[in-house]
């Protein structure tokens, strides 16, 4: 998943910079990528027919886990993956 981010990142957001967070507590791991990139409507990402955020979210949804997606044009984008540790 974060490999996938990643690739998005590279191919798509024109970023300079990508900052990469792990953050474990006792309930859940969190995972947060954020990138200096052009950014981009995350309404229209959910009519895209792009497989690898399609992988992303399956992936997630298997572990029981959470996507955010917060991006605007101009400003790049901040994924989170949040997976529940049983």
């Amino acid at each position: 998943m974060i490999q996938e981010v990643i690739n998005n990142i590279v191919r798509h957001a024109k970023a300079s910079e990508i900052n990469f967070q792990i953050i474990k507590t006792e309930k859940d791991l969190t995972i947060m990528l954020e990138d200096n990139g052009i950014g981009f409507e995350v309404l229209k990402l959910k009519e895209s027919n792009g497989i690898g955020i399609r992988n992303i979210y399956s992936r997630i949804e298997n572990l029981n886990g959470t996507v955010l997606i917060d991006s605007a044009i101009g400003r790049g984008t901040i994924f989170t993956l949040i997976v529940p540790l049983n």
